[in-house]
């Protein structure tokens, strides 16, 4: 569908295309969470592993958040006259911090 706002001029084309709503707020927390993971791990370190409950708990929270915004960024892949940068983004951010917290959820019960 052709916009009355779409031009070719050059090298240049503008277009209508908006960034959603959900993958921008995908990335924001998937930015906060990856943080907040590099944090725990700083606070591991320094602690030489005897960490107390309440960091494991807040890495399965990670986790599940990091579900969230993947399930909010991939929910916006079948809407039209979109940008896919903040989708894309979000996808890969929360499935790095989803992964990173699994490994390393597997890695404490191991332990």
């Amino acid at each position: 569908m052709e916009s009355e706002y779409q031009q070719d001029s050059g090298n240049y084309k503008f277009s209508n295309k908006n960034d959603p709503k959900s993958a921008i707020i995908s990335v924001i927390s998937g930015v906060l969470e990856f943080f907040i993971l590099v944090a725990l791990c700083i606070l591991s370190i320094y602690t030489k592993g005897n960490n107390a409950i309440w960091t494991g708990a807040v890495g399965m929270t990670l986790m599940v958040f990091s579900a969230f915004g993947m399930y909010y960024a991939a929910k916006c892949f079948p809407m039209e006259e979109i940008r896919l940068h903040y989708p894309i983004a979000g996808i890969l951010i929360n499935g790095i911090v989803f992964c990173s917290c699994f490994i390393l959820c597997f890695i404490g019960i191991q332990l």
